[in-house]
C-alpha cells in the first residue's frame, strides 16, 4: 500500500517522463523535417 505523498510523488515522475518523450518525438520531427528541406534544397527555418 503506498502512502498518498508516495502515489503523487510517483504521478509527478510519471508526468515528467511523458513530457520528456513528447520533446523527445517533436525534436526527431523537427530534425527529420529540416533534414528533408536541406536534401531537396529549400531554404530551412531562419529563426
Amino acid at each position: 500500500m503506498k502512502v498518498g505523498y508516495e502515489r503523487d510523488f510517483l504521478r509527478y515522475l510519471q508526468s515528467l517522463l511523458a513530457e520528456v518523450e513528447r520533446r523527445i518525438r517533436r525534436g526527431h520531427a523537427r530534425l527529420a523535417l529540416s533534414q528533408n528541406q536541406q536534401s531537396s534544397g529549400a531554404a530551412g527555418p531562419t529563426g
